[in-house]
């Protein structure tokens, strides 16, 4: 999981996160076009969600706490920061911008997206995805590497899994010092449609489950998706609410002027138990390999931060019942 980290260099990521930070939980919010969307309250916790973003902690962060900044609002929010001198300045939000999964509406490092693409596009990604046939309630087995692109072993998995394998970065990789804030339509792949002429969407064979393409741009180490056979995914609700799964979650300190010590929540997703049974203990809880990476990148991070951030707690919860993808 080496893509969560930049290795394009960066300016001092305490000062990014503290000049961004300012900006979108002041500023913000006392424009006038923009107030009634992002309230202070909603300002704060997007600041925050933003400065994870900017210190790479997470690739990108879901605006799903506040129905009205939809992508346009998402994108006047990003052209504020650049505009200020102060954000402005800095690399890491220069590197910022919107990605839309249907109505899902992401604030994400674009390049880092899409070097979890192509990682996903060079490995194939064996490991990264849950998916169930419905017929047996046995889980998928993983792709495997055939020149370029991963096929899929096994007949009955989805042409869903195998389009995630094979994904097209969208568009050129761009000048971050000029022109406007990208704006991606990665909801429908098939359609190929982009918010601005100048812009180009991802391309892939065939539509990719929105829960998956989300999982995958939000730097998740498993995401789930289902098979053609599988409508909307209702077989494997059923599967996952059958057995056990274990939650992680990552609560983490802002320690930036302005933010006076807020705890926030930085990441959060599950796998099934029985595939999360590491050998290593960590707080008391075994971690399975791929979990012990993630934290492990996240834990870098934090570090690099230069003091941003703090660790809170790492968060090990088990649980049996309804799921909702």
């Amino acid at each position: 999981m080496a893509y969560l980290n930049d290795p394009r260099g960066s300016s001092d990521l305490r000062e990014a996160a503290t000049d961004a930070f300012a900006v979108v939980s002041r500023v913000v919010p006392s424009d006038p076009s923009l107030r009634r969307c992002v309230p202070p309250a909603k300002a704060r916790h997007l600041a925050a969600d933003i400065c994870a973003v900017v210190c790479g902690l997470r690739p990108a962060c879901m605006i799903d706490y506040a129905p009205k900044i939809d992508a346009g609002v998402a994108r006047a929010v990003l052209e504020t920061l650049r505009a200020d001198p102060r954000s402005g300045r800095h690399r890491e939000v220069r590197a910022l911008g919107v990605l839309l999964v249907e109505d899902v509406v992401l604030i994400a490092d674009v390049d880092r997206v899409m070097r979890i693409f192509d990682d996903i596009g060079a490995t194939g990604g064996a490991d990264r995805f849950v998916a169930f046939d419905p017929t047996s309630k046995r889980r998928m087995r993983g792709p495997e590497q055939k020149g370029r692109y991963a096929t899929w072993t096994d007949a009955r998995t989805s042409s869903h899994c195998a389009a995630l394998a094979r994904v097209v970065p969208w568009g050129d990789r761009r000048n971050i010092h000029a022109g406007k804030v990208p704006c991606h339509d990665i909801g429908d792949a098939t359609l190929g449609g982009v918010i601005d002429a100048d812009d180009r969407a991802v391309g892939v064979n065939c539509q990719v489950p929105p829960v998956a393409l989300t999982g995958v741009c939000l730097g998740y180490p498993r995401v789930y998706t289902w098979t053609e056979d599988d409508t909307d995914g209702a077989a494997l609700r059923t599967v996952l609410s059958s057995i056990g799964l274990t939650l992680r979650r990552l609560r983490a300190r802002l320690n930036v002027e302005g933010a006076d010590g807020m705890e926030h929540l930085v990441s959060a997703w599950t796998v099934p138990k029985h595939e999360d049974g590491g050998e290593d203990d960590f707080d008391g809880h075994r971690w399975g390999s791929f979990a012990l990476a993630w934290r492990d990148e996240v834990a870098a991070a934090i570090d690099a931060s230069g003091g941003a951030w703090e660790v809170v707690a790492w968060d090990t919860e088990t649980y049996r019942g309804p799921v909702a993808l």
